[in-house]
């Protein structure tokens, strides 16, 4: 018998399924399917396998296939928006959902990307949803951890324009005024309206109590997306230093 039939840019592949390394621990993948004459690829990775908690970064998924890579397959890497703690609905599962906050997403994918730093684009199959990505690996090309040793940068997006919300500026502009600084983080960041789920609180606190509002903002921000612990001794503190502006502003009086 003949080569089978085989139309021009139409190349064989194999779909692993939804489930890869996402049970279990990720298995052998690329080899079987070398040996089925696949040159094609296409693996799910979901948000909860690479980031199970905000800014904790877990790359075994990730590597168990860029490792198995020799740069003569193509691989069609489908991201799915699947968190526990990032997406509208909680899930580490299908059906995805869309994430609570687009900065969460796009440092996760942007860590993602910069994991697999050294891939080359290659033509994508048509009609792809959002964040799927076609990627091609070489194995000589390693890839840079910058966003796994620490905690990957947070990014938040006014106008179109993307700003790195640093904590030392508000902090700076604390020694000054806590209210400047409120108002730096709210012209930096979505952090105020993500912490106290609404902007009216934080405006209150504005003019009420801007010391226990910035510290709480910065605590949540630096911490879990939660304050906890250590975390409420210093918002104590801050309320603490709200109440002695008050007396201090009422001794003037006098």
């Amino acid at each position: 018998m003949g080569q089978p039939f085989q139309p021009p840019g139409i190349r064989l592949g194999i779909a692993r399924g939804i489930t890869y390394g996402l049970f279990g621990r990720p298995g052998p993948l690329v080899a079987p399917m070398r040996e089925l004459g696949a040159g094609l690829v296409r693996v799910y990775v979901y948000w909860s396998q690479v980031e199970p908690e905000p800014g904790r970064l877990d790359w075994t998924v990730v590597d168990a296939l860029l490792d198995q890579l020799d740069g003569d397959e193509e691989v069609w890497v489908t991201v799915c928006s699947s968190s526990r703690w990032a997406t509208q609905q909680s899930t580490d599962f299908l059906p995805p959902s869309p994430a609570t906050d687009n900065d969460d997403y796009h440092r996760f994918v942007h860590a993602l990307v910069t994991c697999c730093e050294g891939c080359a684009p290659r033509r994508p199959p048509p009609a792809r949803g959002l964040g799927d990505t076609g990627l091609r690996r070489s194995r000589a090309a390693r890839p840079a951890r910058t966003p796994a040793a620490g905690r990957p940068e947070r990014l938040a997006r006014r106008g179109g324009v993307a700003f790195a919300f640093m904590p030392c500026l508000p902090l700076l502009l604390a020694l000054i005024s806590p209210r400047l600084a409120l108002v730096a983080v709210w012209l930096l960041s979505n952090v105020l309206s993500r912490a106290f789920d609404s902007l009216w609180l934080p405006f209150l606190g504005f003019f009420l109590l801007p010391w226990t509002t910035l510290a709480y903002a910065i605590t949540w921000d630096l911490g879990t997306h939660e304050v906890k612990g250590f975390e409420w001794f210093v918002v104590v503190l801050a309320f603490l230093a709200d109440l002695g502006a008050y007396g201090g502003t009422a001794r003037g009086r006098n």
